[in-house]
């Protein structure tokens, strides 16, 4: 990957970088949790394009795939 593909996802990462940090800071002791999620958000947006935004929607969608 070049510097100009890389800038490209930037917006993803900000946005669940966010979503991230405000979990860590509501309840730190999921840490885990939240990380599996941020990963998980960030790479569907990567290869499909769409944000799952439910966390249980999560697990289905592994399931199914």
């Amino acid at each position: 990957m070049n510097i100009k593909a890389a800038v490209t996802y930037v917006p993803y990462q900000d946005l669940e970088n966010k979503f991230l940090l405000e979990g860590l800071l509501d309840t730190p002791a999921d840490f885990l949790a939240y990380i599996r999620r941020f990963t998980y958000l960030f790479s569907i947006q990567m290869i499909f394009g769409y944000r799952c935004v439910e966390l249980r929607k999560m697990g289905e969608a592994c399931r199914e795939f």
